[in-house]
This record gives C-alpha cells, structure tokens and sequence, in this order.
C-alpha cells in the first residue's frame, strides 16, 4: 500500500480539481491499466470511485459545517456542474444535497 500513499495524498490536495488516472498511474511508474489493477486490490475500489467517493465525503462535511451554497459545494469538492453533484450525491448517499443539510441541521439544532 506504501506505493499508493503518495497517490492517495495528491488525491486529497486536488479534489476540487480534474484528477486524471493517468496522471495517478504515472506518480507509480505503472501504465494506467495495471495501475487500475493495482489501486483496486489495494483499497477495494477503482481509483475514479475512490476519488469520487472521496469528493462526495467531503461535500457531506462542507454541508453540515458550511453554509455556501450547493453549486459552491459541488465547485469545491471538484464537480463541473451542480446538477451532475447532486445526481452523484444521491447515487452514493441516498438523498439530495439539499435535504442531506437540511437532516444535519436539524440534528446539530436538537
């Protein structure tokens, strides 16, 4: 895993960034596809799921600690546009950006 420790860091410093696999693989000297092969063994999913997975776990922090809005939370977690956010949002956390703060509001009020 120590191969990956330097991947997994540039990951998190450019999240909001366009993170290309190549650009991953070529920080470990492999090709893209045995870089894919690699990553996954190493943490159980594909290196663009992890980074998504990622941006999606940080939006949920800027959501309950934030108050910026919605589109400024896609833009800082790396997303182009909100719409695209807020489907992958709901895809991987079950409910809407909106609705999601609107829960951990309520939760931090009670």
């Amino acid at each position: 895993m120590t191969r990956f420790n330097a991947v997994l860091d540039f990951i998190e410093e450019v999240l909001d960034d366009d993170v290309r696999i190549a650009d991953l693989a070529s920080m470990t000297g492999l090709s893209v596809s045995r870089f894919a092969h690699a990553f996954k063994a190493a943490h159980g999913v594909a290196p663009y799921r992890y980074v998504l997975e990622r941006r999606i776990e940080r939006a949920m922090v800027l959501l309950r600690t934030g108050n910026e809005t919605i589109a400024m939370t896609a833009a800082q977690v790396g997303f182009s546009s909100e719409s695209h956010f807020g489907q992958m949002f709901a895809r991987t956390v079950g409910t809407t950006p909106s609705a999601y703060r609107s829960a951990a509001t309520r939760a931090w009020q009670l």
